[in-house]
């Protein structure tokens, strides 16, 4: 899910910040997992739905996850961006 921003009511020094601010958090996490530049885009979903789900100070330290739909996330199933998993391979021939 990702939270949309009225760009009218945002100044464009407020959109760049935001904007690197997404950047840099995606390129972090593309480094921090060795992953290659090819995953770009999963890497900058992940950093806006990270950035909408930890408190900010422009909302007085509230998260944006809960000021728009009154309930605090759930941060149970989050992993760690770029481990390692093993595909289930099971077989399809009886012999």
């Amino acid at each position: 899910m990702v939270l949309i921003i009225d760009s009218f009511a945002l100044t464009p020094i407020i959109k760049e910040r935001t904007h690197r601010h997404v950047v840099e958090l995606g390129f972090t996490l593309l480094h921090h997992a060795s992953l290659p530049l090819k995953f770009w885009d999963f890497a900058f979903i992940i950093a806006v739905y990270l950035i909408n789900r930890i408190p900010i100070d422009s909302l007085n330290f509230s998260i944006p996850f809960h000021v728009l739909f009154k309930q605090f996330p759930d941060y149970s199933f989050l992993k760690t961006f770029g481990c390692s998993c093993s595909p289930l391979l099971r077989s399809y021939n009886n012999h």
